[in-house]
């Protein structure tokens, strides 16, 4: 049996997304900064912004517990619900690094139950 620990894609061309299934963190990220060197900080929220070293600007999201804390029941099995799952926080997070991404943390509702998808 083939068991699946990480979901990677590309949102729009423009934020790289990282799901690790086992450990339940979801990485958002500029695919244009993919390889800047950063650093985090904890924000009031309990997510961790990345942050480029020589300039300070913020270039990632990182959010620890992402579906024990916004899923809604059993992880599902599916592929599909997953990145079903992770494209709103893909396309409207918190996301100063996104032209137009200025909604705020608390906008993203929890998820709803990826069967109904």
């Amino acid at each position: 049996m083939v068991k699946v620990d990480v979901i990677e894609g590309v949102a729009d061309g423009v934020l790289g997304c990282h799901y690790d299934v086992t450990n339940d963190v979801l990485y958002l990220r500029l695919a244009t900064e993919r390889d800047a060197p950063t650093f985090a900080e904890e924000n009031s929220e309990g997510y961790l912004l990345a942050r480029r070293q020589d300039t300070q600007a913020v270039v990632g999201l990182t959010v620890v517990n992402w579906w024990e804390r916004f899923g809604a029941g059993k992880l599902p099995d599916s592929i599909r619900q997953l990145e079903h799952a992770i494209e709103p926080w893909a396309k409207t997070r918190d996301a100063p690094w996104i032209p137009g991404g200025v909604t705020g943390p608390r906008a993203v509702p929890k998820l709803a139950d990826p069967g109904s998808c």
